[in-house]
């Protein structure tokens, strides 16, 4: 059975921390990204099943790298 895969996007450390920290108690597959540019990367690679995706980031924001991934 594959085991699902979770990407969490945000420019913040923390955020990202917590979030794994909880998702990974599940035993998914979790990936970070720092941001958008980071993230279209990772989807491209490894096709996470669900992205957390902050909207408000430097750079790369949410919506942004939802147009281009």
């Amino acid at each position: 059975m594959h085991k699902p895969s979770i990407l969490i996007v945000d420019d913040e450390k923390a955020a990202r921390y917590g979030m794994k920290k909880i998702l990974q108690k599940d035993t998914h597959t979790v990936y970070e990204a720092k941001d958008g540019t980071d993230a279209i990367q990772i989807i491209k690679t490894h096709h996470p099943s669900l992205v957390f995706l902050d909207i408000n980031m430097p750079q790369l924001d949410g919506m942004k790298t939802m147009e281009k991934s």
